[in-house]
């Protein structure tokens, strides 16, 4: 496994990993948290793959997809 910045090609799995956590972050702290959109965190996912001062790092296995 390798720990990495992510890449505008990893966008498909991060939007996946990231839509599983707000889920169960909904489900468990409702007070907390609101339901975010598939849109909305693509919109988030791409606006920090742009960032030149925002970074994303990621976990990939030696076929180079996102650890889950």
């Amino acid at each position: 496994m390798e720990i990495r910045e992510t890449r505008i090609e990893d966008k498909k799995e991060l939007i996946e990993l990231l839509m599983q956590a707000q889920e169960l972050h909904c489900k468990n702290r409702p007070d907390i948290f609101k339901k975010t959109t598939k849109k909305e965190v693509e919109s988030e996912v791409i606006e920090v793959l742009e960032s030149k001062e925002r970074k994303m790092i990621v976990a990939v296995n030696d076929k180079e997809k996102c650890a889950d």
